[in-house]
């Protein structure tokens, strides 16, 4: 099926857009429990888990629901960390020889590893409404005070 991906129920709720004619009456609410680091987690991946977890919770969000998509963020976090040590430590490129015995230069695989891995997460960031675009279009559950106290006067 082409098109844009439906967009999860909760955010219609939290960006103001929910109504009840065009969504269904039997979907699931989000969980409210909260979730945890998977306990095969090493201390980098719990960190990055722990991260997008707090960041999606500023947005009133967080939730056992996404739970394998905050472990999917972990895992490709990490997986970026590694590929840019590898090309910080071997560089972008590389030389071998070819059958013929001349020197060729190649592409780090790493390189495509990390662009793979970045991409990824980006749209994992987009689907929790974690990037300024679609941030912009979930809006916040919690509400935020104004910088200028005299604000409200206005």
């Amino acid at each position: 099926m082409a098109g844009r991906k439906p967009k999860p129920v909760e955010l219609h709720v939290v960006a103001g857009t929910f109504r009840p004619d065009r969504h269904s009456k039997n979907a699931p609410p989000p969980s409210s429990d909260q979730p945890r680091a998977p306990e095969h987690f090493d201390e980098a991946h719990r960190r990055y888990f722990d991260e997008v977890v707090a960041r999606h919770a500023e947005l009133g969000l967080a939730s056992l629901t996404y739970q394998h998509v905050y472990e999917m963020v972990a895992v490709r976090r990490v997986e970026v960390d590694e590929a840019a040590e590898a090309i910080a430590e071997h560089g972008r490129v590389y030389t071998t020889m070819n059958k013929h015995g001349e020197q060729m230069v190649k592409a780090n695989p790493a390189v495509a590893m990390r662009s793979e891995a970045l991409r990824h997460l980006q749209s994992l960031y987009s689907e929790l409404g974690l990037t300024p675009a679609s941030r912009g279009k979930v809006g916040s559950t919690k509400s935020e005070k104004s910088a200028n106290p005299f604000a409200d006067l206005a």
